[in-house]
């Protein structure tokens, strides 16, 4: 492989762990081949694929894995890396046995090199006759990352390729000035577009393991001289790709499932709920419904004899039947723990339970607390903090709109089928902290607490699969009582 071969889109793939977290062969392999003529060339083994949890017997096998299923069809590159350099060059060499195209080499890690600790240990892979991709990734080595080091390190005779995961643009555009021997290659989803538009040939991005399509289009798009669709598009999903960069491997394989993919779960210590919040994880659903990458399915809702049909952006755990004669559902969403916003909710028929409790609290509240906000469906908003000032009710004014928002978007998305909104009602307690401040994220984080709490209700989640999961690392959100 030489420079000019490194264009186009690169996944740097999961590697998908079965229950005993060893390597699925099925699963990886079908993952090549979905990929396949979806995107450029393919790398294994970065840190997208988790290859610190594997060891060195276990990279070499995914490599043979990929290197065969791919079958000479796309590139394929295989990350060789180590904190150790005699390491670095023992895999780095096997690579090339094994006909890899060319080796994703990582700056040193765990101890902070220098920068002429960095350039001499590519200085002696050079040696191997092996074509070489520098992946500076600095959030994860804490390398120095001058340009001049890297222009040194590029101008190396192996290296044909600087993979810049930095999401520095003025980094990012000194390489692109100062670099004459070696492919710039962008590596942060967030700013792909614009690195690709200030002189990027290529890109190597994690989310392009479940949304390669688009990436695909904005590569196009900027080869085509097309600036306005590549951002466009790239506007589209920059909310995937901000959600991608608090734990990549575990967002890819998260958004894989949703999408009926199942790559299996990241390894520990990764936890569902610490780098990959848990409200992180419903945005990231909703974003794969509004690009229609979750499967559209007809689910049944009832009330006694009656019934209605709708059709959802469906996940795996999503039912083919829901009783609605009494749902709960609960969800959180921050940021910024005076604005956070929790929601519990309860959704149930008229004639139930729910509507029972609804009429009375609208009899009983002799001290104004409680607000019906909609009547088409019947929604009522509780505050779980009684609001005293102007200030403290204004903001309960704005957490009530988020709420009628999200009920609006559930009617919208076949959660809350219209045909049948005349037979529920919804509770809703809702958090406002009496220290607020920030206006527009108690509305919006309200609307999303209340716009996952629906959809969980519906769905009767967490599911027992996802409660097992998290039984051991379960906690209160902004607070640790042992």
């Amino acid at each position: 492989m030489k420079s000019g071969d490194l264009q186009g889109v690169f996944t740097p793939l999961v590697t998908p762990f079965d229950e005993r977290l060893k390597v699925d062969e099925q699963r990886l392999r079908g993952h090549v081949r979905w990929l396949m003529g979806r995107v450029d060339g393919l790398v294994c083994t970065s840190d997208v694929g988790e290859f610190v949890q594997l060891t060195e017997t276990e990279r070499i096998e995914v490599w043979k894995m990929v290197i065969e299923e791919a079958d000479g069809k796309v590139p394929v590159i295989v990350g060789s890396g180590s904190s150790s350099t005699k390491v670095s060059k023992e895999l780095t060499q096997k690579a090339a046995e094994l006909g890899a195209d060319a080796a994703l080499v990582v700056d040193p890690y765990f101890y902070r090199s220098s920068g002429k600790e960095r350039y001499e240990h590519f200085q002696a892979l050079d040696s191997l006759d092996v074509p070489l991709i520098n992946h500076n990734v600095c959030r994860y080595t804490g390398a120095e990352r001058e340009w001049w080091t890297t222009e040194g390190i590029a101008a190396l005779e192996n290296v044909i390729g600087i993979l810049d995961a930095t999401g520095d643009m003025a980094y990012t555009a000194a390489l692109n000035e100062k670099v004459e021997d070696a492919t710039i290659i962008a590596g942060k989803d967030e700013v792909a577009a614009m690195a690709l538009a200030q002189g990027c040939k290529a890109a190597v991005l994690p989310t392009a393991n479940f949304i390669p399509d688009l990436w695909s289009g904005i590569y196009r798009a900027i080869v085509s001289n097309d600036l306005n669709s590549a951002l466009s598009l790239q506007m589209r999903i920059q909310k995937i790709c901000r959600i991608s960069h608090t734990c990549p491997h575990h967002v890819a394989k998260a958004a894989l499932w949703m999408m009926g993919r199942d790559m299996g779960r990241p390894a520990p210590p990764a936890l569902p709920g610490d780098n990959f919040l848990h409200e992180d994880w419903e945005e990231l659903r909703h974003q794969l419904a509004g690009l229609g990458l979750l499967t559209a399915k007809d689910i049944r809702m009832t009330i006694g004899d009656d019934s209605w049909n709708s059709t959802v952006a469906s996940i795996p755990h999503t039912p083919d039947t829901v009783d609605l004669r009494m749902l709960i559902g609960e969800a959180y969403s921050g940021p910024s723990a005076h604005e956070a916003a929790h929601v519990d909710l309860l959704i149930g028929a008229d004639d139930g339970p729910v509507g029972r409790a609804y009429e009375a609290s609208l009899v009983n509240d002799k001290e104004g607390r409680v607000k019906e906000v909609m009547v088409t469906p019947h929604c009522m908003v509780v505050p779980t903090v009684t609001p005293r000032t102007a200030k403290q009710k204004r903001h309960m004014e704005l957490a009530s709109a988020g709420v009628i928002q999200a009920v609006e978007e559930a009617v919208e998305d076949g959660f809350l089928p219209p045909a049948m909104l005349d037979r529920v009602h919804l509770i809703a307690n809702v958090f406002v902290h009496p220290a607020a401040a920030n206006e527009r994220r108690i509305r919006v984080n309200n609307y999303k607490a209340m716009r996952n709490a629906i959809r969980r209700a519906v769905e009767g989640r967490p599911h027992a699969e996802e409660l097992v999961w998290l039984k051991d690392s379960v906690r209160h959100p902004t607070r640790y009582t042992p």
